[in-house]
């Protein structure tokens, strides 16, 4: 089912979405792990679940893969994370063909981060196409959506300016895309980032996910901003338990995301079991707090640490 109805089904009934993010595991370890992971939620009642794609040279693989087997093995709704900036487009069509035949008809649509080791020339190689921004990964979907491929190079007379589109059988993805109630790392720019988030409504996102966040009037706020330029798609406020005070300035620098000083001084001095029940409970009052705020949901990025879900949200 499309997660976009399944937030019409639950708004409809007033109720509040629960999902989680998954991630593969690196080339060369068991997938029977992460499945033995997921299958722990079942308790829960997810209403769907992410898989993420590695990144910027990550060494994980299994994103289609891991979404079929979770629908296969528990009846539970996926999402597969897609990144564009390291794909021909070409490769990019043929993937979501993989989608599809696969049942996934979920999609979080993204930019993506350029290998490590190819920062400079990326993207930049003559005989290959490659999507700068996650609006133009958006419009390909879109396009496919309407039953419109590409067509070959080969195919393409000299004399055309433009390739056109070859028609074909529609697709019917639900497209997510990302937004970032703090600014985009490469996009500093609040006003700017909002006029991207818009742009990749307007070519066919069906909900939008935000980047982590520990402060729920910060949701209130961007949530305003977007209704107010005209972003009427569900946001899904994304949250991720910190249960160590040591790892709050790396995920401050690296995702570009402000931490409350009640989470650092709730943590400062504490470690083990103590700082362990410490983040919980901050992360607990962040979920109570989001869903007075009038969220559709909640995303939660747990870091394949699956009994931290069962620690916030048994009793919710």
């Amino acid at each position: 089912m499309k997660i976009s109805q399944i937030l019409k089904n639950k708004a409809a009934a007033g109720e509040f979405a629960i999902s989680f993010e998954i991630i593969p595991p690196r080339n060369g370890e068991r997938v029977e792990e992460i499945l033995r992971k997921v299958e722990s939620l079942i308790g829960l009642n997810p209403d769907f679940i992410s898989i993420t794609k590695g990144a910027g040279g990550s060494l994980r693989g299994g994103t289609v893969p891991i979404a079929y087997l979770i629908k296969q093995k528990f009846g539970i709704e996926t999402m597969a994370h897609l990144t564009c900036i390291d794909t021909p487009v070409e490769e990019l069509e043929n993937n979501l063909m993989d989608h599809r035949y696969l049942g996934i008809e979920n999609i979080l649509a993204l930019r993506g981060d350029p290998p490590r080791d190819a920062v400079e020339t990326y993207g930049k190689r003559e005989e290959f196409t490659y999507h700068k921004y996650a609006r133009d990964l958006v419009t390909q979907i879109g396009n496919m959506n309407q039953g419109r491929y590409l067509r070959r190079k080969m195919d393409v007379k000299p004399s055309e300016s433009d390739k056109g589109f070859r028609d074909g059988e529609k697709t019917d993805f639900c497209i997510a895309v990302a937004g970032h109630p703090e600014g985009h790392p490469d996009c500093p720019d609040h006003e700017q980032a909002l006029i991207h988030l818009r742009e990749k409504v307007a070519a066919g996102a069906d909900f939008i996910v935000t980047q982590m966040l520990f402060d729920a009037d910060l949701y209130e706020s961007f949530v305003k901003k977007c209704r107010d330029a005209g972003i009427d798609k569900p946001i899904i406020p994304g949250i991720r338990p910190i249960t160590k005070y040591q790892n709050i300035p790396h995920i401050e620098e690296f995702f570009n995301v402000h931490i409350p000083d009640e989470f650092k001084e709730s943590l400062r001095n504490k470690s083990g079991p103590e700082a362990r029940k410490a983040g919980i409970e901050l992360t607990r009052k962040l979920y109570h707090s989001l869903r007075d705020k009038g969220a559709p949901g909640i995303h939660l990025y747990m870091m394949n640490d699956t009994k931290i879900g069962f620690e916030i949200l048994n009793n919710h």
